[in-house]
């Protein structure tokens, strides 16, 4: 397995937690407050309605779970890796060589964050 194949199943499985891992979050609940991060839907790129930082999100207690966005490519990346984007939340990030998978240090570390 190449470095960067494993660094995007890690990078992956990280991203796919973040919905699983708020306790306020009721599975049997019809009430549950869900945001789509990471599209910046409304396009603007600074400002108060600009799509702000995850931990902003998380820190939000009316919201329950976080689905992150977007992959928009499997397998058709450099190297068969998996495209993702963030919008304006990606100007921070770099790309791993050899690949077109970004490398987000800010994202990451607010996973972390809303992990906790």
């Amino acid at each position: 397995m190449s470095s960067s194949s494993s660094v995007a199943r890690n990078l992956i499985a990280g991203l796919s937690l973040v919905a699983q891992v708020t306790a306020r979050l009721a599975l049997d609940s019809s009430s549950n407050v869900a945001v789509y991060w990471g599209q910046n839907s409304i396009n603007v790129a600074s400002g108060p309605n600009a799509q702000q930082r995850l931990v902003d999100y998380c820190a939000n207690t009316n919201i329950d779970v976080i689905p992150l966005a977007f992959l928009y490519e499997m397998t058709t990346g450099a190297g068969g890796e998996p495209v993702i984007n963030f919008a304006n939340q990606a100007n921070d990030c770099q790309i791993f060589a050899g690949t077109n998978l970004l490398d987000c240090p800010t994202i990451g570390a607010d996973i972390t964050t809303c992990q906790q």
